[in-house]
């Protein structure tokens, strides 16, 4: 439906795009996730909601958070990133400013949480990217499995295939991969030991 104003937070972002807005910042802060801290539905990383601009500063001065160089904010970032948290912010941020960067999970954020039970993939956060496996260089180890909060991959049941991997012949179960599951997060594309996947734009 459409909706007068401006939804925060509302585009899913790669990783590389989430580093460009914190190399632009003039000022870095982090504050606890607010969706994870109430929810508590899983043990990921709490202290990971990064403020820039006028959004760091608000934290710094209102609640006496400590102000982060780029670089403590890029580590924050990256180790969210390692754990598994998707990112999202403004992609448009280029013409309405920096604001926040959210490093969230499927579990306790809202709007992803929001998505699921609503049947609204896309409208809040949107997605701007699909992943797109090479099936020629997907050896199946399954460690995009264990990525996706969304269960875009799955094991195929029915049968195993021969696959080879450095030189070795090994028999496992394909990973099999569905689009229409997939949010664009690009956690899986990072994960990939293969470079089996890439991240196209939606």
């Amino acid at each position: 439906l459409p909706f007068e104003g401006h939804l925060p937070n509302d585009d899913v972002l790669l990783l590389h795009e989430a580093e460009e807005m914190i190399e632009a910042a003039d000022a870095v802060a982090v504050q606890p996730c607010d969706c994870r801290r109430l929810g508590q539905r899983c043990s990921k990383l709490i202290d990971v909601c990064i403020g820039l601009g006028d959004a760091a500063r608000y934290l710094i001065e209102r609640d006496g958070l400590p102000a982060l160089t780029k670089e403590q904010g890029l580590e924050v970032l990256r180790e969210a990133h390692r754990k598994g948290l998707m990112h999202t912010g403004d992609s448009s941020w280029r013409e309405n400013g920096l604001y926040y960067i959210c490093n969230c999970c499927s579990c306790d954020c809202y709007p992803f949480r929001a998505g699921r039970v609503l049947d609204s993939k896309g409208v809040w956060p949107k997605n701007r990217h699909v992943a797109v496996v090479d099936e020629t260089k997907c050896t199946s180890c399954g460690k995009c499995m264990k990525r996706c909060h969304f269960d875009a991959f799955r094991r195929d049941p029915t049968e195993k295939v021969e696959i080879v991997v450095r030189g070795k012949i090994k028999r496992r179960r394909r990973v099999l991969y569905d689009p229409e599951r997939c949010w664009g997060c690009g956690l899986c594309s990072t994960t990939c030991p293969d470079d089996a996947i890439a991240m196209d734009p939606i």
